[in-house]
């Protein structure tokens, strides 16, 4: 089998320096990288980095496979820009017409490392939607300088990292572009000007790049205690002009599992107006076996509709969360469906009665949206300026929210620890969209 080779295309463009002329390099060790960083300071510039700083932490013997900086006698699968010295995904290098942009930020501790390594490749595919098939496959590439997708994001410096991956379902091939963005230097412009200008500096690159469409995700962790900073300020610096290209942006809602069911009885009193929606969360809350029936689509929306109508949920926060909770238990309840129809997970969201799975996710996912809604606007309402320009008529899908959990509440030892549930709702919207 021949070695897997990166080409670049004419119009291709480095997003962190605007180079056009790349080379290839070859495969060596992290420990070799990592003393050839010390003549290749423009790979620290152009990240808002000083000379001096360390770019991998706890890492004393870098043990792992990394690229080095060496020019490659022949064509191999890694390539740097001869600018500023970045190793780019062969994602950022190929045809813009079958690429999409995917640009990911958050505060730290919001899930989205636990999330990154779920998009790349997950260990196990228990609480995915559509996944394991032989529809859909994942294929990533490994690196993510100074890192690899096995550990992608630790404690690291760096404001902004690179990550690519090929999406296969049946024969159409989607190129994803990724650029994973520290959210802290947004909110430190005092303390790490260089880095904050280095990264809306990059951000103007990616508005140069062709790509056929830009995908912004929010990572945002569930917190009841609405004390946590957040990123929701950013829309301007991440999104183009009005009208350049298609743009999808919304918010990945992590840590769900942490919410409670604060009282079954305030839960059932605020839904008694529908019968729809109180008789799915007194199902919920029993454990029964049939969350999902005829009445599922109705009573969600009924659900959302009463979520959006009710006014001071500052004051009752208790029951916010209590539904942020049921949200959660009808996540995980989904799991069960496609066995229970004897289809496959793919086909039950895809195809059988014309797609059933997919219309219950995105009722959830609505559900999902009014519930983010309200905490946002109990807390600092960081993300209120994008829930309204998306919820203007004519939107397709009111304020995107891809809810998911990371923890399971049943620790048994089965390694199902830090798997996201639903991890796989990104995919899903980029294959909805561009596929």
């Amino acid at each position: 089998m021949a070695e897997v080779t990166t080409k670049w295309t004419k119009h291709a463009r480095c997003p962190i320096c605007g180079g056009s002329y790349f080379r290839h390099v070859p495969l060596g060790r992290a420990d070799t990288w990592h003393q050839q960083l010390a003549n290749q300071p423009q790979w620290k510039r152009y990240r808002g980095l000083p000379e001096n700083a360390e770019v991998a932490f706890n890492e004393p013997r870098l043990a792992w496979d990394q690229p080095t900086f060496d020019l490659a006698p022949v064509a191999t699968q890694h390539v740097r820009c001869a600018n500023c010295a970045s190793l780019l995904p062969p994602q950022f290098l190929g045809e813009a017409k079958s690429r999409v942009l995917l640009i990911t930020t958050g505060m730290p501790e919001a899930g989205k490392t636990t999330w990154l390594k779920c998009l790349f490749n997950p260990a196990q595919k228990k609480h995915l939607i559509a996944e394991p098939t032989s529809l859909i496959s994942r294929d990533p590439y490994y690196y993510i300088e100074p890192y690899t997708i096995a550990n992608p994001d630790p404690r690291t410096a760096i404001p902004i990292l690179l990550h690519g991956m090929r999406l296969t379902f049946q024969r159409r091939a989607i190129d994803i572009a990724g650029i994973d963005i520290k959210g802290e230097v947004f909110h430190q412009r005092t303390t790490t000007p260089d880095k904050y200008m280095r990264v809306l500096d990059i951000l103007k690159n990616l508005r140069a790049m062709k790509f056929a469409e830009l995908f912004v995700m929010f990572v945002v962790p569930f917190d009841p205690t609405r004390s946590r900073q957040n990123i929701g300020q950013l829309t301007s610096h991440l999104t183009n002009e009005p009208g350049s290209r298609g743009a999808w942006q919304g918010v990945i809602w992590t840590h769900l599992d942490q919410a409670q069911l604060r009282s079954a009885e305030d839960l059932l009193a605020f839904l008694a107006s529908s019968n729809d929606a109180a008789a799915l969360a007194q199902r919920v809350i029993e454990g029964a076996d049939n969350v999902f029936d005829s009445k599922f689509v109705a009573a969600t929306a009924d659900l959302e509709r009463l979520v959006q109508q009710k006014q001071g949920w500052t004051a009752n926060l208790d029951l916010l969360e209590s539904l942020t909770w049921l949200l959660y238990r009808i996540m995980i309840a989904y799991n069960a469906l496609p066995a229970r129809f004897h289809h496959g997970n793919a086909e039950f969201y895809y195809t059988f009665m014309d797609g059933l799975g997919e219309k219950l996710v995105h009722a959830t996912m609505r559900v999902a949206a009014a519930l983010f809604a309200a905490w946002d606007n109990a807390g600092r309402g960081d993300f209120a300026p994008m829930i309204r320009e998306s919820m203007m008529p004519g939107t397709e899908l009111r304020f995107p929210v891809l809810p998911c959990g990371l923890e399971f509440l049943q620790t048994g030892g089965d390694g199902d620890d830090g798997l996201p549930v639903w991890g796989d709702l990104l995919l899903l919207e980029i294959l909805r969209r561009h596929g």
